[in-house]
C-alpha cells in the first residue's frame, strides 16, 4: 500500500513537471512571436519611403538607421535563445 502511495506521489510530481515544462515552452513561443512581430515592424518601417520626419529622426543613428541596428540586435538575441533551447532539449 505504501509503495502505491509513493508511486502515485511520483506520478503527480512528474505530471506537474510536465505542466511546468509546457508553460515554459508556451512563454518562450509567446516571446518569440513578439520578437518576430517587432522585426516585421522594423522591416516595414525601414522600407517605408514616406516616413514622417519625427519617425525618421527617432530611427536615425549616425549614417545607419536605428531600425536596422535594432533588427540586428534582435536577430542576435534569437540566436542566443535558439542556442539555449538546444541545450535544454
Amino acid at each position: 500500500m505504501n509503495s502505491q502511495i509513493r508511486g502515485m506521489t511520483v506520478a503527480v510530481r512528474n505530471a506537474n513537471d510536465g505542466i511546468s515544462l509546457t508553460q515554459t515552452a508556451e512563454g518562450a513561443l509567446g516571446s518569440l512571436t513578439d520578437t518576430l512581430q517587432r522585426m516585421r515592424d522594423l522591416a516595414v518601417a525601414g522600407q517605408d519611403t514616406v516616413l514622417n520626419q519625427s519617425v525618421n529622426r527617432s530611427f536615425k543613428v549616425g549614417n545607419a538607421f536605428g531600425a536596422d541596428r535594432e533588427a540586428q540586435k534582435t536577430l542576435a538575441g534569437l540566436a542566443v535563445a535558439k542556442a539555449i533551447a538546444g541545450i535544454l532539449c
